[in-house]
């Protein structure tokens, strides 16, 4: 997640998108902005203390965890931002902190507003996101649905399955699905920078997710030895 660039992560409706990235701006250490526009303020803040440690018992707790957020992690929550509100908030956080966000979360890229139809608007969106991160030097994830047929959120979602085929701008796409219960597989299908496989059989990781306490618990990096494949090793995936 290189600054200055724009990243793409897919995953089907209720996949584990938001729990992920939430828990990326939490947890990463830098200026960041979040832009919450499909989930409440309210749900929010409690995944928020969740994802921090609190428990779900002690009803002081919550306010605890959500004492802990770092200061220069702000949210928005503005359910239809246009790309100039984005833009906004950005120059906003820059006025209040002295800098850009080094990290921009949009969740998601259907609720970034514009005109023309679905396809029209969400091509449009990655592109002002791109904009953005260009402008602030920021690292843009912006959260994307993959296309009706991955729906069920248990197989792999290849570069072709996003919903509005919009993969040509990101430098990096990733996508996300749940191979069991608690474990989610994320797969590198584009990447401009190293190595992917836009098929999403390899250049894996997984995540192990709690959706109880709606946190991330572990992170499992599959290592591929691409020197044994003939298929890599002729450059298919460079």
């Amino acid at each position: 997640m290189l600054r200055g660039q724009l990243s793409l992560w897919v995953a089907a409706p209720g996949g584990g998108k938001t729990l992920l990235a939430l828990q990326i701006a939490l947890q990463a250490g830098v200026p960041t902005l979040y832009v919450s526009a499909d989930t409440d303020r309210t749900d929010q803040s409690v995944r928020a203390a969740l994802a921090l440690g609190w428990d779900g018992m002690d009803p002081h707790g919550q306010e605890t965890a959500l004492s802990c957020i770092p200061l220069n992690v702000q949210f928005s929550f503005e359910s239809s931002p246009t790309a100039h509100d984005i833009a906004q908030e950005c120059e906003a956080y820059a006025l209040v902190w002295g800098q850009y966000p080094e990290l921009i979360v949009i969740d998601t890229l259907a609720k970034v507003w514009s005109e023309g139809d679905e396809t029209a608007r969400n091509k449009d969106g990655v592109d002002k996101c791109q904009e953005i991160a260009r402008e602030t030097g920021a690292h843009v994830m912006l959260l994307h649905h993959a296309q009706k047929a991955f729906d069920s959120g248990d197989k792999p979602i290849p570069l072709d399955g996003l919903m509005s085929g919009v993969s040509k701008t990101p430098e990096q796409v990733v996508s996300m699905w749940r191979d069991d219960e608690d474990r989610l597989t994320l797969a590198v299908i584009k990447n401009r920078s190293g190595r992917a496989d836009p098929t999403a059989q390899r250049v894996r990781s997984h995540a192990v997710l709690n959706f109880e306490q709606m946190r991330v618990e572990e992170i499992q990096v599959q290592t591929f030895d691409w020197a044994d494949d003939e298929y890599l090793k002729g450059g298919v995936y460079e």
